[in-house]
């Protein structure tokens, strides 16, 4: 039993090419690479480090193929780092699979597949996700056997740390389309809106907008919650939003006068908290408006760094270290109940 590799092709280190393989001169193969048997890569195909190719896999090279006809400009196909594509799949000429993405057993894959998906059928369609590791996440990310929760940061999809960091007297959720007149009323009113961004008062502006919000949650990449109090009354909201390679945004931070609880503070503390412990950041950006003395007196208890000011606002950034280093004392001061 043999393989057949001809001289052009370009094949990396560590690589286990399985017999009953060919390769064509215009191939480029990575390191750590698993060609199993009965796959032949055709010129045009790019297979980069890590990658995984199942037995008896089909790959093409020509949209169009005639018999006797003089080649057509070749349609490249990429396989990206870390992909792994399942026994007796078919790939279709001019298609990348994403980084680390997954093609099933026996798939039909017809156009390209982003990073981390997983694919499945004939024609091909998305299931849900996986990890460098290989474990399977559905659609919302949580893990289809151990149940744990990952979002995406810095490109990647890692594990979201749980905090045990908790404060009584107040309940946090996610919004939903149903609050949408109560983001209306709140962001609306005269007094309450003069330190945040205006807003439509169209209530159907408004669903339009958190179902286009909810398609970011259910990827993680943004959160905008509801804060309550005990009773499940709603005082106001807060938001998590521009994931970059480090460091979040939070905003929309807005709650009804005469809270005696001080859940607005205690909302900030709890989503400054998700976004470093269960998100994994290390910095959180943040603003505020010159004139919100209240606002302003309280970030500054943790000493945060300004970064920028333009006419209305000042601007911040916070690490974690430093978050961590006065929330004990900004709690004990304002005489907060945390439970660990």
């Amino acid at each position: 039993m043999f393989g057949i590799v001809l001289p052009k092709a370009v094949i990396g280190n560590n690589c286990n090419i399985n017999c009953n393989v060919f390769i064509e001169n215009d191939v480029i193969i990575g390191n750590n690479v698993t060609v199993k048997s009965g796959v032949q890569v055709w010129d045009g195909i790019t297979l980069e480090d890590d990658v995984f190719i199942g037995p008896n896999v089909t790959f093409t090279n020509d949209l169009y193929p005639r018999s006797k006809r003089n080649q057509l400009p070749l349609v490249r196909t990429i396989i990206k780092k870390g992909a792994s594509i399942g026994g007796n799949s078919t790939i279709l000429a001019g298609n990348t699979i994403g980084k680390y993405a997954m093609v099933g057993a026996g798939a039909v894959v017809t156009k390209s597949i982003p990073d981390f998906e997983l694919w499945i059928g004939n024609p091909a369609r998305q299931i849900g996700y996986v990890t460098q590791l290989g474990e399977v996440l559905g659609l919302d990310l949580v893990s289809k056997n151990s149940g744990k929760k990952f979002h995406w940061k810095n490109n990647e999809i890692v594990e979201m740390h749980e905090s045990s960091f908790e404060i009584q007297n107040i309940n946090l959720r996610l919004i939903e389309k149903s609050d949408a007149a109560f983001i209306i009323k709140l962001r609306t009113d005269l007094k309450l809106g003069q330190n945040i961004s205006w807003t439509s008062p169209n209530i159907e502006d408004q669903v339009n907008w958190i179902n286009s919000y909810k398609k970011r949650e259910e990827l993680n990449k943004e959160f905008y919650f509801i804060f309550e109090d005990l009773n499940l009354k709603p005082w106001g909201t807060i938001r998590l939003y521009d994931f970059n390679e480090d460091s979040f945004t939070i905003g929309s931070w807005i709650c009804l006068p005469d809270n005696k609880e001080q859940l607005a503070i205690k909302a900030w503390l709890l989503s400054v908290e998700y976004g470093f412990e269960k998100l994994g950041f290390n910095t959180c950006m943040f603003d505020v408006r010159k004139k919100n003395t209240s606002v302003l007196y309280f970030a500054y208890l943790f000493h945060p760094k300004k970064i920028n000011e333009d006419e209305l606002n000042f601007f911040f950034k916070l690490n974690k270290e430093t978050f961590l280093k006065y929330r004990e004392k900004v709690v004990k001061l304002l005489q907060f109940k945390i439970s660990k």
